[in-house]
C-alpha cells in the first residue's frame, strides 16, 4: 500500500508527497475554478493516473511484440460535466509509431482496458480507448 501525504499550501494548491520515494507533486486549481492554473488540477492526475495505468499495462505486450517502447504516446483528454461537478469522459488515444497487426492492436487494447485506474473509475465516467498508428 502507497502512503501518501498531502498538505494545503495556500487557497486551491496542495502539496502531494509519495512517502516511500519522497516524490512531490503540487496541484492547483485550474483558472476557471478561481486558481491560478499553475500545476495539474486534481482531475488533471486523475487523467494522468489513467494514461500512466495503460502505459504500464500495454508496455508488455509491445515488447512481446517487437514493438519500441519509445515510439508509443497516449495522450488523455477529459470533459469535465458541471452538474454534478464531476469527470464526465477520459478520451485516450495510443499513438504507436510502429506497423501493428489487427492481433496485436487487439491485445494492446485489451491491456490498455484492464488496467486498475480503469477498472477502479466509475462506470458513469466515459473511457474512450482508440489506437493510432501504422497497421498491417
Amino acid at each position: 500500500m502507497a502512503a501518501i501525504k498531502v498538505n494545503v499550501i495556500s487557497p486551491g494548491r496542495c502539496h502531494i508527497e509519495h512517502i516511500a520515494s519522497g516524490a512531490v507533486i503540487e496541484t492547483d486549481l485550474p483558472k476557471e475554478y478561481g486558481g491560478d492554473g499553475r500545476a495539474f488540477s486534481a482531475t488533471d492526475l486523475l487523467a494522468s493516473a489513467l494514461g500512466a495505468c495503460i502505459a504500464t499495462s500495454i508496455d508488455r505486450v509491445a515488447l512481446r511484440n517487437g514493438i519500441s517502447l519509445e515510439g508509443i504516446s497516449i495522450e488523455v483528454n477529459k470533459e469535465l460535466s458541471q452538474e454534478p461537478k464531476r469527470v464526465k469522459r477520459l478520451a485516450v488515444c495510443i499513438d504507436i509509431a510502429a506497423t501493428v497487426s489487427d492481433a496485436v492492436t487487439v491485445k494492446l487494447l485489451r491491456a490498455a482496458r484492464s488496467c486498475p485506474v480503469h477498472r477502479s473509475l466509475h462506470p458513469e465516467i466515459a473511457v474512450e480507448i482508440t489506437l493510432t498508428g501504422h497497421a498491417d
